[in-house]
């Protein structure tokens, strides 16, 4: 009677066919990896423009409560002007936290240890001075871990500064200290002005306007300490003294090395994908500005009230 096997031994994979397999494996790896980043680089922009669009909005919510007035870059808060108790002085980022969902962190800032620089109270007591919205996903230079109140965007000195274009740290001419009529001194319109615009949260390379304590990187809170003008301080930003033939490009390229871009008090804003740099415009709307935008079309859309029209590759 013939025996039956209750099994069948089945044989193992030969090497030609495990390393068919792993081929196989690697190919699809290499085709998925792609798209799971370009995946991530769409929610980042999605969320860098709604970052964009809420710190315009609180602009616009400051100036509902503070008599139709938009804070300058860097201003004093408070009856006894710079540094001096009951008087402070900060940037806007500042300005607009109340508005942002953020009057905790604002009140902190204003309960610290030490009158003077309202940014730094935070700094100085210890205290946990990041904002989410300040924060770009695809800024590759934010900490994993952090802090300390890092932002990946740039404010528009040529807008926010009185008068517009003019330089926020010279005592000389009053800028600091002054705020803009909000929206009567945009006479080009709100929809044809940059208010912000993406840029890195940390500089490697220092330039003349490395920041106070030493660490070639710009937050929300903080400003710069450039010698050539006294010590005085600065918010990040950009486009003071900038004319229609300055530098080309305007904004730093998509991939640039953050630690070969010099830390200075004009920073240019920096692109964080090939498409361009994201810029939020003063009516709310973002746009993103490619890399072949001519440097005339960028001063247009940056100045406020230059008059002329933004051109074909805006």
């Amino acid at each position: 009677m013939p025996l039956f096997r209750m099994g069948r031994k089945w044989r193992g994979f030969t090497l030609i066919e495990l390393l068919v397999v792993i081929a196989i494996i690697a190919i699809l790896i290499g085709l998925l990896l792609p798209a799971v980043q370009k995946v991530r680089e769409a929610a980042g922009r999605i969320s860098s423009t709604n970052n964009l669009k809420q710190m315009t909005l609180a602009l616009h919510g400051y100036a509902d409560s503070n008599g139709e007035q938009v804070p300058s870059v860097y201003n004093s808060i408070g009856s006894n002007g710079w540094d001096a108790s009951p008087g402070f002085e900060g940037p806007l980022f500042l300005d607009i936290l109340p508005y942002m969902e953020q009057g905790n962190l604002y009140q902190k800032s204003l309960t610290g240890p030490t009158t003077g620089y309202l940014g730094y109270q935070l700094e100085w007591s210890g205290q946990n001075s990041e904002v989410k919205s300040f924060l770009a996903p695809n800024d590759p230079t934010v900490p994993a871990s952090s802090t300390y109140g890092y932002t990946s965007y740039r404010i528009n000195g040529q807008a926010f500064t009185s008068p517009a274009g003019s330089n926020p740290g010279n005592n000389a001419d009053g800028t600091w200290a002054k705020y803009i009529r909000f929206p009567a001194a945009f006479t080009d319109g709100l929809s044809n002005t940059v208010f912000f615009a993406e840029g890195y949260a940390i500089n490697g390379k220092p330039g003349s306007g490395q920041s106070n304590d030493g660490n070639p990187s710009f937050a929300w809170w903080e400003a710069t300490n450039d010698p050539g003008n006294g010590g005085v301080r600065y918010a990040p930003c950009f486009g003071v003294g900038m004319t229609i033939a300055g530098p080309t490009p305007p904004f730093t390229p998509p991939g640039s090395n953050p630690a070969n871009v010099p830390t200075n008090q004009w920073q240019k804003p920096n692109a964080f994908n090939a498409s361009g740099v994201q810029v939020g415009m003063g009516d709310g709307s973002v746009r993103n500005v490619n890399t072949g935008v001519s440097v005339a079309t960028w001063y247009y859309a940056c100045y406020p009230s230059d008059g002329m029209p933004l051109g074909s590759d805006w």
